[in-house]
Formats: C-alpha cells, sequence, structure tokens
C-alpha cells in the first residue's frame, strides 16, 4: 500500500505540472491574443508596442483584488472548469489506491483472520471489508 501511494505522489506530481503547465499556456495565448499594436505614435519610440484594451485590464485588475467567494457565478465556473482535470485525476488516483488496499486484503484475508482468530479468540470477517471498498471505489466512478 505505501508503494502504491508513493507511486500516487510521484504521478501526481508530474501530472499536476503538466497540468498547470498547459492552463498557463492556454492562458498566456488568450491574454496574447487580445493585443493590439498600439502603431506609430509620439507615445512611444518603440513603434512595435502592444497595447491591452483597457476594460480587459479592469476586469482582471478586479478579478485578482476579488477573493473566490465574491466571484459572479459565471467567474466561479470559470475556475472550476479549470480545477476539474485536477479533480477527475485524483478521484482516480483515489481509486486506484482503494483497489491495491482491496486486492491486499484480498490476497491476505485468511492470513489476518488466522492471527485475529489467535489473537482475539475469533474470526474476522475481512469479507465485510473489501466488500465496503467495493461500494466506495464504485460510488467514485
Amino acid at each position: 500500500i505505501k508503494q502504491i501511494i508513493a507511486k500516487q505522489e510521484e504521478e501526481a506530481l508530474e501530472h499536476f505540472a503538466n497540468l498547470e503547465h498547459e492552463r498557463w499556456a492556454k492562458w498566456q495565448k488568450y491574454m496574447l491574443s487580445k493585443l493590439y499594436p498600439l502603431g506609430e505614435s509620439e507615445l512611444s519610440m518603440n513603434n512595435h508596442l502592444l497595447v491591452m484594451p483597457t476594460e480587459l485590464y479592469q476586469r482582471w485588475e478586479r478579478q485578482i483584488a476579488t477573493t473566490y467567494a465574491e466571484l459572479s457565478e459565471k467567474e466561479k465556473e470559470s475556475d472550476r472548469e479549470q480545477v476539474r482535470p485536477y479533480l477527475d485525476w485524483h478521484i482516480s488516483s483515489i481509486k486506484e489506491i482503494l483497489e491495491g488496499v482491496k486486492k491486499y486484503i484480498e490476497t491476505t484475508q485468511d492470513k489476518i483472520a488466522e492471527t485475529h482468530a489467535e489473537e482475539n479468540g475469533y474470526r474476522c470477517s475481512t469479507r465485510d471489508t473489501i466488500n465496503h471498498l467495493e461500494e466506495i471505489i464504485n460510488k467514485l466512478k
């Protein structure tokens, strides 16, 4: 079980880093698509200057200064869309860990039952534990 969890942690780091890079790249591409050339101007010696529309700048500044709880429902949904890939992977990771626990219990249930019977004078039911894990796993699908 420790090996499964360690593997999941390692995979999670790389998976989430990849998702974060994709999210960042998508955002940067979107932001850059909103820039437009200022053109020849006395404002700048750089005739290749790109500018951002004021309304976008103001909206993003407002969003930066606003807590998630205070965002509009549309803005919250936009943030939710960004984290759904993280959640999907997290749920599949939990399922894999639970499957590993279930497999471990199934392969060692006779040994566990014998140990408990010797230590406590009764035979424990690991089948109930396995059934419960299966219910949890099925709910995560």
